[in-house]
């Protein structure tokens, strides 16, 4: 059965040989590995087999059908030798490495006695017969034809053990154990197939179509280097394109009727390269920053979890070192103020003053681990509270009158005010921690004080209780109001004034807060101007089981 007069043996080998050499020209000028140009030699070498083979389809006498056998089976010779040396580069093994150089030029050497030996005698091509009335077939075989069949199948499945054994080793490379599922399907689809052309050299008369397997096979080769990002698609789109025009660009060149037509085709020609290696360079570029951008980004990924990881271990190491100085901190400041209250007896005003600083200095310790505590459960997920009625005046009214003492120390004026009515406003809130909000805003107002007044201020707004805390102090800054509730923030200078801050109150106000269903937000005018701080909490009952799913959510 012909077609535009060539068998369909013909057209299997045409195919395969066009599959090749296009696979062949894809790995020499995308290849990036040495992996990827020795399967262009090895797709060369096949093209060569085909291309000869599709020359003896065409022989009409035996003397010409042998010579190019004798070509053919260059290619074939090569084939095995070739595929080996493929399989080594494509593991990658470190300790195949050290040993590859003994072991591929012995290969090569044995390949080039074959080949001289295929080119120059008749021990391997030796007689051919006509079969399947198209096709002078080199059968018999010649006496070597046997024994390099048999180094051709060792060599190529001792190759796939070679993989296969390294399929094993290698369960965590998911990408590498992908390529091998492919490898193999795609190797045994071409060698089953192309090991059908053997068989009418040994008296099975099977027609060589099946060489069109080995087309097959180097296309699902070529979609896994493309699939698996080898090299990216859109270059070889641009090659390819490339390679077509230049190619249609050529034949017009090559028939042109005239001088003319000649020197039109040979401009047309040198235009379409020009504008062709100039999309490929572009395409190319436009790749490569790609894949930058990509490996920044693993990059980035990895330090990210880097940086949880260490965030993880840093908010373990507070919550360890919190609990373990809170123990000592509570006995210090408990036994100093059994001194200051004469439970030991009578002390000196010298002594009582110096116990009286370690009281101080221990309270204040407390309330920075307190809040290091705080910190550690609320990025750990394991912040609580536990809401009962609260009388939101009484509590500012005490916070006011405790903190009063430090406000009288640098003549401040701390004070409270609420309207009788305000004065009855109640919710639903852990009293304790709503207590250590207010106390810490207020406290802040004082420390960053120096002159004038702190005024506390309870209203009701838009149905919820809107708690307020002026002062005459050093103000906020436009930069430093964006970081203000943000752990570890403190606003430029104030550790001048005061060097015992932790930085986490506000941050820790602010968590606490918006575990109450409410916000809390500051205004200042800039600096020198005092500043204003707001806590706005619903006033109606929340549902506490809405209230516990919002904390164990932060």
């Amino acid at each position: 059965m012909d077609f535009l007069n060539i068998t369909l043996t013909g057209w299997a080998a045409i195919i395969v040989a066009l599959s090749m050499a296009i696979l062949a020209a894809l790995m020499f000028i995308l290849g990036k590995e040495r992996a990827h140009y020795v399967w262009g030699i090895f797709s060369v070498a096949v093209a060569v087999w085909a291309w000869a083979f599709y020359a003896v389809t065409l022989a009409d006498n035996p003397e010409t059908a042998k010579f190019w056998w004798k070509i053919s089976f260059a290619g074939l010779i090569l084939n095995p030798f070739i595929f080996f040396h493929f399989v080594l580069e494509f593991i990658n093994d470190a300790r195949i490495d050290r040993i590859k150089s003994f072991i591929i030029v012995p290969l090569y050497v044995v390949a080039g006695v074959f080949l001289i030996i295929d080119l120059t005698t008749n021990l391997i091509i030796d007689e051919v017969t006509l079969l399947f009335d198209e096709i002078y077939y080199n059968a018999p075989p010649g006496a070597l034809h046997p024994y390099f069949m048999m180094i051709f199948v060792g060599l190529v499945f001792y190759a796939h053990y070679l993989v296969y054994r390294e399929y094993r080793k290698r369960r965590s490379d998911r990408l590498f154990r992908q390529r091998v599922g492919y490898f193999f399907l795609a190797t045994f689809i071409a060698y089953v197939g192309g090991s059908m052309n053997f068989l009418p050299v040994y008296g099975i008369e099977v027609p060589p179509i099946t060489s069109i397997a080995v087309a097959v096979g180097s296309g699902i080769i070529a979609y896994a280097i493309l699939r698996h990002r080898l090299f990216d698609a859109r270059v070889v789109t641009a090659q390819l394109l490339t390679l077509v025009l230049a190619g249609l660009t050529l034949f017009r060149l090559i028939v042109s009727g005239s001088a003319q037509e000649m020197v039109l085709n040979g401009v047309l020609l040198i235009i379409t390269l020009i504008i062709g290696i100039y999309l490929i360079l572009s395409v190319r570029k436009e790749v490569e920053r790609r894949e930058q951008v990509e490996v920044l980004a693993k990059d980035l990924q990895t330090a990210n979890e880097k940086l949880k990881e260490l965030d993880d271990l840093k908010t373990d190491f507070i919550s360890i070192a919190s609990h373990q100085l809170r123990t000592p901190l509570t006995a210090i400041k408990g036994y100093s103020s059994m001194i200051l209250e004469g439970t030991y007896g009578e002390s000196p005003l010298k002594i009582k003053g110096a116990v009286d600083k370690i009281f101080q200095s221990a309270q204040r310790l407390i309330y920075i681990v307190n809040d290091l505590l705080d910190v550690s459960r609320i990025e750990q997920g394991r912040f609580s509270i536990t809401p009962e009625e609260v009388k939101v005046a009484n509590v500012l009214r005490d916070v006011t009158e405790e903190l009063k003492p430090n406000a009288a120390a640098k003549n401040i004026d701390l004070s409270f005010e609420t309207s009788t009515d305000d004065a009855e406003i109640k919710m639903s809130a852990d009293f304790n921690k709503i207590r250590q909000v207010f106390t810490n805003l207020v406290d802040n107002s004082v420390k960053y004080t120096n002159t004038g007044y702190v005024k506390v201020m309870l209203g009701l707004k838009d149905g919820n209780a809107l708690v307020s805390v002026k002062d005459s102090g050093i103000g906020i800054s436009p930069t430093t109001m964006q970081n203000l509730f943000q752990k570890f923030s403190r606003a430029k200078g104030v550790s001048k004034l005061h060097t015992d801050g932790s930085g986490l109150g506000l941050y820790v106000a602010r968590e606490i807060v918006a575990a109450h269903g409410g916000k809390v937000w500051a205004e200042s005018e800039g600096v020198g101007k005092g500043s204003q701080f707001y806590v706005s909490l619903p006033i109606k009952n929340p549902n506490v089981e809405e209230i516990e799913q919002f904390v164990s959510g932060m």
